[in-house]
Order: structure tokens, then C-alpha cells, then sequence
């Protein structure tokens, strides 16, 4: 259990947040970098917004809050030698999830109430990475790329997973280690 709250002190972004995750069925969603120099990213499909992320400024260690229309989280990278996220919800003192990662970067995201998914990049030169189901079924697809010195990535969901409750956290706190990993 974690006992200190990783969430910054900043002000939520007040956005129209799309709810129904169902909407994405068959769309790409785009993780878009807002600014050049800025680390806030936006999650978009053609004309909805779906999720924010927003790293803290001056962090030693990295930290960020994550928003969808229904929840918020704090993500905090915690540790050098094997790479470890710890995810808390907003207001709440306890871990919801942690990551914890081996140097390639694969891993294991382990949720407070029990289930494991492995997240993992699908391709050697690291051009893709994917959160599994505990029966190994890819579930969210994660493919960075940069454009005009912004780092972006497509995010594909497999539609049977639309529905599954930790979804939003799964596109959110990927896109983190995305980035801890690219940076």
C-alpha cells in the first residue's frame, strides 16, 4: 500500500470528455502532443476528446495526471534499476495499480483488486506496444511516432475489450511508459 497522495496540486483540465468508450469502435485514436516544448497530451478520435495527459514540471522522478470523463489518476515512476509506475486515483491515498518493468521495459500492470496484464512491445525495434488480457489477448495497441518534433501514437482498441472497466487506465497509463520508455 502507498501511503502519499502522487497527484499534483494543479487544476484539472475542465474539457468536454467523451464518455462511451463503445464510440471508438473501428476509429484510431490519436495521442497528440498540444505543444513542442509542453509535456500535455491529448487522446482524440475524429471529433472526441477522450483522455488527458499531463506531466508535472521540475519532477526529479516522473509524475503525471491522467483524465478521462469519469476518472483521474496520478502516475508516478518510482524507481532506476527495474522500472516501476504506481497509479493512484484522484483523492485516494492507496495504489490502485503499479506497474512494475523489467529493462526491456516489459512488464506487469498489477490492480489493487487482483487481475494482471502484461504489457509488452510486439515489436523488436519498439515501434508498437500492447496491453494483454491475463489469457494473453491483446487488448489496447499502442504505435508512437514524432511528428514536427512532437511525440505522438496511434492507439487501436480491440473492440471485444470495450467494455472492460480498466480500459480508459490501460490506454492512459500505456501511453505514460510510452513515453517514460521514448524520452
Amino acid at each position: 500500500m502507498i501511503n502519499t497522495n502522487i497527484l499534483s496540486n494543479t487544476a484539472p483540465l475542465s474539457l468536454p470528455f467523451s464518455r462511451n468508450w463503445e464510440a471508438t469502435k473501428g476509429q484510431t485514436l490519436q495521442w497528440k502532443q498540444q505543444k513542442r516544448l509542453r509535456s500535455e497530451y491529448q487522446l482524440h478520435s475524429q471529433d472526441h476528446l477522450w483522455g488527458t495527459l499531463q506531466f508535472e514540471k521540475n519532477q526529479f522522478l516522473p509524475r503525471a495526471t491522467a483524465q478521462t470523463a469519469n476518472q483521474e489518476w496520478g502516475f508516478k515512476y518510482t524507481r532506476f534499476s527495474l522500472p516501476k509506475v504506481t497509479v493512484q486515483k484522484k483523492n485516494d491515498l492507496v495504489a490502485q495499480a503499479i506497474i512494475e518493468t523489467n529493462w526491456g521495459w516489459r512488464g506487469t500492470m498489477i490492480l489493487a483488486e487482483g487481475p494482471r496484464y502484461t504489457w509488452k512491445s510486439i515489436e523488436y525495434a519498439e515501434k508498437e506496444f500492447c496491453f494483454l488480457s491475463p489469457d494473453n489477448h491483446p487488448m489496447v495497441f499502442i504505435q508512437p511516432y514524432t511528428s514536427f518534433l512532437k511525440l505522438e501514437a496511434e492507439v487501436e482498441i480491440d473492440p471485444a475489450v470495450l467494455h472492460h472497466p480498466h480500459l480508459p487506465l490501460m490506454v492512459m497509463v500505456g501511453w505514460f511508459l510510452v513515453l517514460l520508455r521514448l524520452r
